[in-house]
């Protein structure tokens, strides 16, 4: 792992809250992350404009003072959060954020490839959790891109195949949901997955809904 100082056991790891400081930092960290996937990092303009908009819910991890880590989040009503969508279009880079809202909504969360395999990026799930609880918020909505399905795409025919078979190898631990392809209402709140603190979260499939009970409701 080359620089990677977490196999010292008196390296120090911090997560905090981004600043217009680290804009620098978190763009090239997150365009090095991305190259291989074919989907662009922040720059730097829709970074300050994030931070600025809501400075609350973007966090960093660092290990010994460098910054290796990135989370993004901000506000949505329900209707607005729940309703189909891609990634562009509900977070806007944060443009959308509603701080009259009630969900807290998972943009991005990203970890140096060099940094891997320490739960770092748990850390930082941990952060928006407690912030969720501190805001008083319904939960949490999050999904992800699948950035290697267009490669895969002709192989699996669908969305769902390519999921089902990443699950099938253990490679996704979370419900995840594309943003990449214009899906029905139906589809889209397929593979929602949503942190509830004060209740059970509910998990929606196109077939019926599930409940689980939140084990994480007190962050760790």
């Amino acid at each position: 792992m080359g620089s990677n100082k977490l196999a010292n056991p008196k390296s120090q790891i911090q997560v905090r809250n981004a600043t217009a400081a680290d804009v620098d930092t978190i763009s090239e960290l997150t365009n090095r992350i991305y190259a291989a996937t074919g989907m662009p990092g922040h720059s730097r303009a829709s970074l300050r404009g994030t931070i600025n908009r809501f400075p609350q819910g973007q966090f960093v991890i660092t290990v010994n003072g460098k910054v290796v880590g990135f989370c993004a989040t901000f506000i949505l009503n329900e209707k607005l959060a729940f309703r189909a969508h891609n990634w562009i279009d509900i977070t806007g880079y944060a443009s959308r954020h509603d701080p009259h809202g009630d969900w807290l909504y998972g943009m991005d969360v990203c970890i140096d490839t060099d940094y891997r395999g320490y739960r770092l990026g748990q850390r930082l799930y941990n952060e928006r959790k407690r912030l969720c609880q501190e805001l008083g918020l319904k939960g949490i909505v999050f999904g992800g891109r699948l950035p290697s399905l267009a490669k895969r795409i002709k192989k699996y025919g669908s969305v769902e195949a390519y999921i089902q078979e990443v699950q099938q190898k253990q490679e996704c631990r979370y419900l995840v949901k594309d943003f990449g392809t214009s899906l029905s209402p139906k589809s889209t709140r397929q593979r929602d997955s949503r942190y509830c603190p004060d209740r059970p979260a509910l998990i929606t499939t196109p077939s019926r809904t599930l409940q689980q009970s939140c084990s994480c409701a007190t962050p760790s």
